[in-house]
């Protein structure tokens, strides 16, 4: 029996479905634990004290770290490591609460104070100023993998006060604080000798949002508002998976300690995300795999049937299809078809109260459909042909597009002359709305994980598809936020796709102008640097908050000035109020800078650009003065998926500096 490649393609889908079946019922693993005192805990083996903590007989609290040690630190870690989030990245949520008490002997020495502790190892860190938990040479490293919420009893250069709370990621200046001596910022007690205080840490995982409260008393009630609030925090993207939790704390005084901490009870529990979106997804794949096996059942019998029968019969004519686009009818069975009037209901009739905007192509409205699915339904205004190039180009290219950081693809519709586009519904709209407007909510963390979103997005449709796709109009409005205000790449009716190491054909110049590669205009060939170059504008446009040209300034070159006097930092959104990670700042505008090469044989690969981003390849430092090259003009019509397709033996070249572009004719040569 002979049996074709495509019946080995769907027996191969079917395999991957039921692999993809058992990563849908995969579940996060929670922990709850609680100490209502710390009565000999060596002796269970469930705590594990590292380093200079005491338990004194018959007094039921830790002391951390032991009484009366000066220059000392002492941690509590839980022994078994606890599960923040699983290999589809969904996070737990987690809560903590814990109550403890401070007495200070010496209050201008200072002492430094105490943190609940999220971390990868038992590595502890310096003494002084870094509660033991982070060190001078590792501070602000991505690297460390470590959260704390500190409870500090000494002003250091960086704090507000000498009695503040704040939430440390990776470094010990927290990325937010709560102060409680905004006057006296010195000489603050707040928590010194002030007996039993309560704490309760609160992360919810679906809003990156953390918590805390303190109240003062063992018995106190948990308070309704928080003392100290952070959106934005996400788990997969700060530490591993499995980390340990407890404590770390640390004295000053070169010859006695300014405070000493006490523990007295503690307890910890994480809650595993909704299984909703798992659900959907196992009853969405087993119902696949469901008609795949129908499918290669009646294929069998087919096949079987045709070996047996003892005469021939001539194969049923296929159907006409009568589709002005041929090119996307054998997608049916990709994005889903959806009739004119099934759309018309979701939009209410395209009306215009669910319109979240239009553009040159059409209108796009908000929809929902009889299941409940939340849609964008793209419109596309009627006898545009740059319309109908843009449907064909969305549904045969992005149907075959499957990555968490690019907009999904629904469907399509083509009837009663109407061409319409179905894509997920993305409930914080486009990146610019938010980015421009008067109160940004965009802190920190969320830009630069935006950043991070759109290289990964990049780096798939380049080099990890058998035909890479190349955007062509990468900026801020064709970025679109979930609902987690991640970033997901939208608006592909530019995109072109072609083999690996092929070319993509094109006679327009396409894009928009102020994110266009400085070689565009010159050779009309759209390629994989061309789209990193504009990935470079609009991570620097992303970080400075400021448009890539404003009528005044070229955002590149101002960027570029500010380097070259030694102030690159300084461009970043003065509106963060010095609310950023300096290393983040620091890679993301070098990777931006390098993206944005004049010479497009320069710049980065997407997939370089994306490890530089998350830490895993270190960051060559950028040139001390803006590079520009010159570049030569090929006479071909054709733009590589692979290589700019700059040649040294072309015939004219083109001098690019500050955006000028100056034509120079080249001598004729003598044939060889």
């Amino acid at each position: 029996m002979q049996i074709n490649n495509g019946f080995l393609h769907l027996v191969s889908t079917l395999l991957g479905l039921l692999h993809l079946a058992t990563f849908a019922t995969a579940e996060l693993k929670t922990i709850e634990f609680s100490f209502p005192n710390f009565k000999s805990p060596e002796n269970d083996g469930t705590i594990n004290i590292p380093n200079a903590t005491d338990v004194p007989s018959g007094r039921n609290v830790l002391f951390l770290p032991k009484e009366k040690n000066a220059l000392s630190v002492g941690w509590v870690i839980y022994e078994e490591k606890v599960q923040f989030w699983d290999n589809s990245d969904d996070a737990a949520s987690f809560s903590t609460e814990f109550t403890f008490s401070t007495s200070g002997y010496n209050a201008s020495t200072g002492g430094s104070g105490l943190a609940f502790l999220i971390t990868p190892d038992f590595s502890i860190g310096d003494i002084r100023g870094y509660l033991g938990i982070f060190s001078s040479t590792t501070n602000a490293s991505t690297n460390n993998q470590k959260i704390a919420v500190e409870i500090d009893v000494f002003k250091n250069p960086w704090d507000p006060s000498a009695s503040h709370i704040g939430l440390d990621v990776n470094s010990i200046e927290s990325v937010k604080v709560k102060d409680y001596c905004p006057v006296m910022d010195n000489r603050c007690t707040y928590f010194t000798n002030k007996g039993d205080i309560n704490v309760w840490i609160d992360y919810m995982a679906e809003s990156e949002t953390l918590e805390v409260r303190l109240a003062m008393g063992s018995s106190s009630v948990k308070p309704t508002q928080p003392d100290l609030q952070f959106i934005g925090l996400n788990l997969p993207r700060t530490i591993r998976n499995f980390m340990y939790v407890g404590f770390s704390a640390a004295t000053g005084s070169d010859f006695y300690p300014a405070h000493t901490f006490r523990l007295r009870r503690w307890s910890f529990k994480t809650t595993a995300p909704s299984n909703g979106k798992k659900n959907i997804l196992l009853i969405a794949v087993l119902s696949a795999a469901a008609g795949l096996i129908f499918i290669i059942i009646v294929v069998l019998l087919c096949i079987c049937r045709a070996r047996l029968r003892c005469c021939c019969c001539a194969p049923a004519p296929a159907p006409c299809l009568d589709d002005p686009f041929p090119q996307i009818a054998q997608l049916a069975s990709g994005p889903r078809i959806f009739t004119y009037r099934e759309l018309s209901d979701a939009t209410k009739g395209f009306s215009e109260n669910e319109l979240l905007g239009q553009g040159g192509f059409g209108k796009v409205f908000r929809g929902v459909l009889r299941s409940g699915t939340m849609i964008a339904v793209k419109k596309i205004s009627e006898g545009s042909d740059q319309g109908e190039q843009q449907f064909v180009a969305e549904v045969s290219i992005i149907s075959n597009i499957r990555h968490r950081s690019v907009v999904q693809l629904q469907g399509w519709c083509h009837e009663q002359g109407q061409l319409i586009l179905v894509y997920d519904y993305m409930p914080n709209g486009g990146l610019d709305q938010h980015l421009y407007a008067s109160n940004c909510p965009l802190n920190w963390t969320m830009r630069y994980n935006v950043i991070v979103d759109l290289a990964s997005a990049l780096a798939y449709l380049h080099e990890e598809l058998e035909q890479c796709v190349i955007h062509r109009d990468i900026k801020a409005s064709n970025v679109m936020l979930d609902r987690d205000f991640k970033g997901r790449l939208g608006d592909f009716g530019l995109a072109k796709s072609s083999a690996r190491d092929m070319v993509a054909a094109t006679t327009k110049l396409a894009g928009t102008m102020v994110y266009m590669a400085p070689e565009l205009p010159i050779t009309f060939k759209p390629t994989t640097e061309s789209d990193v170059y504009s990935f470079g504008i609009l991570a620097l446009e992303v970080i400075c908050r400021r448009r890539p040209f404003d009528g005044t300034v070229i955002l590149l070159d101002w960027v570029w000035e500010k380097h070259e006097q030694g102030e690159l930092l300084q461009v970043v959104d003065p509106g963060l109020n010095q609310a950023f990670d300096r290393t983040q700042a620091q890679v993301a505008l070098s990777v931006a800078l390098m993206c944005a090469n004049p010479n497009p044989n320069e710049r980065l690969r997407m997939q370089m650009a994306r490890q530089m981003l998350i830490g895993e390849v270190s960051v060559p430092p950028l040139p001390a003065n803006r590079p520009f090259m010159l570049y030569s003009n090929v006479n071909s019509e054709q733009g590589s998926c692979n290589n700019s397709g700059f040649h040294s033996d072309a015939w004219n070249t083109a001098a690019i500096e500050n955006g000028r572009v100056t034509i120079i004719q080249r001598p004729e040569m003598n044939p060889r």
